[in-house]
């Protein structure tokens, strides 16, 4: 469950979200992919997500998907291991960033169409 948007976060609300006994500001920072210098604001709306990562390729056209080449690692919310339908993916492996809507063809030989908010709309196979 995220934190909340404003108000009052404690050091023991943030431990609770990321899952951790550190007391130490620094050290939940980082398991959440923030970096110096530390405050307590950042963590206002904060939702510590477990992601998967997965091999893609860049944000591409519908029709040139399948021919591009996986360069690219991405993360994803889902559980397994390329993302499906209704899963949001991210640039980062923080997940503060969306991955951009569009086309992507992903290391299982699939592509994925993603929307706004990084939602995965839909899989599809790349050729017959």
């Amino acid at each position: 469950m995220a934190l909340p948007s404003s108000g009052e976060i404690s050091i023991g609300d943030i431990r609770t979200e990321i899952g951790s006994s550190s007391g130490s500001l620094r050290t939940l920072s980082s398991a959440a992919g923030k970096s110096t210098p530390d405050a307590m604001s950042e963590f206002y709306g904060y939702s510590h997500v477990t992601l998967t990562s997965f091999s893609s390729s860049i944000n591409t056209s519908f029709l040139n998907v399948c021919n591009e080449s996986i360069t690219v690692t991405y993360y994803h919310d889902g559980s397994f291991t390329y993302p499906t339908d209704g899963d949001t993916v991210y640039s980062n492996s923080s997940g503060s960033s969306y991955l951009s809507s569009g086309h992507y063809k992903l290391g299982s030989g699939d592509f994925m169409n993603v929307g706004p908010s990084g939602a995965v709309l839909s899989v599809d196979p790349c050729g017959p």
